[in-house]
């Protein structure tokens, strides 16, 4: 395990004892224990000398993002000469290794569409506060080391793997990859994960949205789109990155649902056609040459309505990401509590009484229709927008 003495972390001396879980060409991802207040935190250190900062951006996008429901908890962050740190909610298992743990190596169709779903909101989230998140994947390959970290009096990072008693001072920027500048080529690194699940009984289902390293504004100050760079470079991962990033063209929100896109396929079917292909350009022309309707063999028809949808966005395109969400949490043949539960998750919260979910529920699988305003005749509390979901929810069966 670690030992790692933060100065800098609310202005005190912080206790971690840590053990590192992830990585890759911008920096370390530690599992910390705080010993003073027994929280279980992540930390993630870079080089303060390394050409790319990218942690700048990762708390700038947190600290948007906090009190979304599927972005961690962001508690302190601080730099000294030799790093940066960022110390945040620690989450559980990443859906990567979820998926491998499974008995053929793929989710069943339900977990995927509960899965794509909260990934969905999260995208929606980061998209909300005028930002891309451009590394949507969920790979992680990492082993787990056991080291001793702590800061010297003259701020170096001072590393010793146990059982080894001699210390030495490690240089991260020589141990991490350099990048170009902010025009250039981007790939990230394949050890860090970006969609974990909670780590406690209460949010163990609950999918979190992590890593804004590669985060880039979308938006001006006034709300609008940015326009467009007439090369951007390489941004993400490669078995994910949409196809305008394979040309280096500017990304734009429909990309971010490209990645989501493959996620998904990936998760179903345990694999994407090019896993085995690591050239960048030849997974690009692979993608851009496949007729992606073989990718939804196993996945339901509105999908193919959602592939649809992301190929005829252009860069500036606002995609519509209820429509998605609640063609895919279709009532028929499932229960007045699976619906009510997917109304919740879809909408948020609702104030929709169960009892009104049944009735509606069992009205659709007897053929009869609807009452418009039975949300408003049974609960007044309930907003125009749940009534117009519900209503959208049940269009969409028909259709």
């Amino acid at each position: 395990m670690l030992d790692f003495f933060l100065g800098e972390y609310w202005n005190d001396v912080c206790h971690l004892q840590v053990r590192k879980i992830g990585g890759g060409g911008f920096g370390e991802i530690y599992e910390g224990l705080d010993l003073v207040t027994k929280e279980q935190v992540a930390l993630k250190v870079e080089s303060a000398r390394q050409p790319k900062q990218v942690l700048k951006m990762e708390v700038a996008v947190l600290k948007k993002l906090q009190g979304k429901e599927h972005v961690c908890r962001f508690i302190g962050c601080g730099r000294n000469d030799r790093f940066n740190y960022v110390v945040m909610q620690l989450q559980g298992k990443n859906l990567a290794e979820l998926r491998r743990a499974q008995p053929r190596g793929a989710f069943s169709l339900s977990t995927t569409l509960r899965l794509g779903l909260q990934i969905l909101r999260a995208i929606d989230s980061i998209h909300q506060v005028g930002f891309l998140h451009r590394d949507i994947k969920p790979v992680s390959e990492v082993g787990e080391v056991n080291m001793m970290v702590f800061v010297s009096n003259d701020n170096s990072l001072v590393i010793s793997e146990l059982p080894s008693v001699d210390n030495m001072i490690v240089d991260l920027a020589a141990a991490t990859t350099k990048v170009e500048d902010s025009d250039e080529e981007i790939e990230s690194a394949k050890e860090s994960s970006n969609f974990s699940v909670g780590r406690l009984p209460h949010n163990c289902r609950k999918v979190y949205m992590l890593d804004f390293g590669l985060a880039r504004q979308y938006t001006t100050a006034t709300g609008e789109v940015r326009a467009p760079r007439a090369a951007a470079g390489f941004r993400g991962t490669v078995r994910y990155a949409s196809i305008n990033a394979h040309k280096n063209k500017e990304m734009g929100r429909h990309d971010d649902l490209w990645s989501l896109f493959y996620m998904l396929v990936e998760f179903v079917n345990g694999q994407l056609p090019w896993r085995k292909i690591k050239d960048k350009e030849q997974v690009g022309l692979m993608k851009e040459k496949y007729d992606h309707r073989l990718l939804l063999k196993h996945l339901p028809s509105d999908l193919r309505q959602f592939l649809d949808h992301i190929q005829s966005l252009e860069y500036a395109d606002k995609p519509d990401y209820a429509r998605f969400w609640l063609k895919i949490q279709s009532p028929r043949g499932r229960t007045a509590r699976q619906c009510h539960d997917s109304l919740v998750e879809a909408c948020g919260e609702t104030a929709l009484p169960y009892r009104t979910v049944a009735r509606w529920v069992r009205a659709f699988n007897e053929g009869r229709d609807r009452v418009e305003n039975m949300a408003r005749l049974s609960h007044q509390s309930v907003s125009e927008e749940e009534v117009e979901a519900v209503s959208a929810l049940l269009d969409n069966c028909r259709r």
